[in-house]
């Protein structure tokens, strides 16, 4: 069972959507589901995350599970900036399918830039709006249906929803529910699964995505305290 299952239930407890949400992939849970289903449901899903703060996401998360074998080299993220996602979002819709290319992506943000320069880019914006659920992971590429569903919101509730997309990216996840009680060093974690110089390269950008969250919360302080970079 998955949470458009759950959702397509007349009673549906919300803190099971929310453990399901944020532990799978749409691509698979559209191999089960049409998206005219995932469209119909999705924002019943947006609607409710909105009335959570992060907290309350963060406690319902923390079931025990161990995130560390979840956390690997393809779901760390790395970009130039975290806001190139929004505009990405329609021109991925409007280019999807066999034409739509990592170069092509980054074209639009770079478009005097040398060919190996916007593939690179497009790659990395487009692998982390994935990871929050806004694309898809397979080819050919394209947005999800929560993407689409992002993609209509108005700006204030985009941004009150997009930090707690970050929460879908298992270390995120992992080092803010330990955090709230022990010491988590960051670098360690990514060093598990990246050589050091990749950690160097990707640790500001996966701070970036934390201390959004952590700026959301009302444990801010014991966060800051317990959360280590290097």
């Amino acid at each position: 069972m998955d949470y458009i299952d759950l959702l397509n239930n007349e009673t549906y407890d919300i803190s099971d959507v929310i453990r399901l949400f944020y532990s799978s992939y749409d691509d698979d849970i559209l191999s089960n589901h049409s998206e005219e289903e995932f469209l119909g449901v999705g924002n019943k899903l947006l609607t409710a995350l909105q009335h959570y703060s992060i907290d309350e996401i963060i406690d319902i998360l923390d079931d025990g599970t161990d995130m560390l074998p979840l956390i690997n080299s393809t779901n760390i993220p790395q970009f130039s900036d975290i806001n190139a996602i929004e505009p990405l979002l329609p021109y991925v819709e409007a280019n999807a399918g066999d034409k739509c290319t990592y170069a092509l992506i980054g074209y639009l943000f770079y478009k005097d830039s040398k060919v190996g320069a916007q593939t690179k880019y497009g790659e990395n914006h487009y692998k982390t709006a994935m990871l929050m659920g806004l694309t898809k992971k397979k080819k050919p590429f394209d947005v999800t249906p929560l993407g689409k569903l992002y993609m209509e919101l108005p700006i204030p509730v985009v941004k009150k929803l997009k930090p707690l997309l970050y929460l879908r990216i298992p270390l995120v996840r992992h080092v803010l529910i330990k955090a709230k009680t022990e010491f988590v060093n960051v670098s360690e974690i990514m060093a598990l699964s990246l050589s050091d110089s990749t950690v160097r390269r990707r640790l500001s950008n996966v701070k970036i995505l934390i201390e959004a969250l952590v700026s959301l919360s009302i444990n801010k302080v014991n966060y800051d305290i317990n959360i280590k970079w290097v």
